[in-house]
């Protein structure tokens, strides 16, 4: 079986979600590790802005008029949202992670499934016929297919 044959074939197509699910358990991990900075960083952003808004209340001479208000509240809300996003994110990739782990195996055995596809679908592309007699009939497709003389 050739490459041409492979093309948009179920094999190929297994092949490119092995491919996927290794990708991702591999980069799962690192992704985490990048989310729980931001979030931390996210988190030492909201504690800042709420500081602040207990801080300057102390002294009726220093406290915010209601358009620093609006500002702070909206300031925080902006903060939120992206600690929101960076939760949903984690979340996932989490739960994702987990999954697969539990019903693959982990990495280790996404791996030796990649290496099994790639050596099924070598071995079907470096596939050839020997012809037994009439070797003239081949002449005309040997260009096509794979003949072993």
């Amino acid at each position: 079986m050739n490459e041409q044959v492979l093309e948009g074939s179920m094999a190929k197509e297994f092949e490119s979600s092995v491919n996927s699910i290794l990708e991702f358990m591999q980069n799962a991990p690192k992704r985490l590790e990048e989310l729980s900075k931001e979030l931390s960083e996210i988190d030492l952003e909201i504690t800042d802005v709420q500081h602040y808004i207990e801080f300057i209340g102390n002294d009726e001479n220093t406290g915010f008029n209601a358009a620093e208000g609006f500002f702070l509240a909206k300031e925080l809300q902006n903060l939120f949202k992206k600690r929101r996003k960076i939760k949903d994110e984690t979340g996932i990739i989490e739960s994702t992670f987990t999954r697969f782990s539990c019903a693959i195996g982990g990495v280790k055995k996404v791996e030796s499934l990649k290496q099994g596809v790639d050596k099924s679908i070598k071995e079907n592309s470096n596939k050839g016929y020997k012809p037994r007699v009439r070797i003239d009939l081949f002449e005309r497709i040997k260009h096509r297919v794979n003949i072993i003389e």
